[in-house]
């Protein structure tokens, strides 16, 4: 069945389709596009395909080792400890 072509440029002087006409030139445009889809696929089989190429190797940087848990750092000593101050009281006790 050889159906009319609709054209954009006919507009109002186009022939109305049918559901089964409409249903007709979408399936020959599958079939068509078909054809067109296993060319390119028989093309693109036929070359020869690149190598892929590697990524290089890259070396994973060490990263620095964490401190362990150790005692508390102890404080500075600012003012180094004098004899014990004499008790405040009574005298000659």
């Amino acid at each position: 069945m050889v159906a009319p072509q609709q054209s954009a440029g006919l507009g109002a002087m186009a022939k109305k389709l049918r559901k089964s006409e409409k249903l007709d030139l979408i399936l020959e445009e599958i079939a068509k596009l078909k054809g067109v889809i296993g060319k390119l696929v028989a093309e693109r089989t036929a070359q020869p395909k690149k190598a892929a190429r590697k990524p290089a190797r890259t070396v994973a940087k060490k990263r620095p080792v964490k401190a362990k848990a150790g005692p508390a750092p102890k404080r500075p000593v600012l003012v180094a400890p004098s004899a014990p101050a004499p008790a405040v009281g009574r005298p000659g006790t």
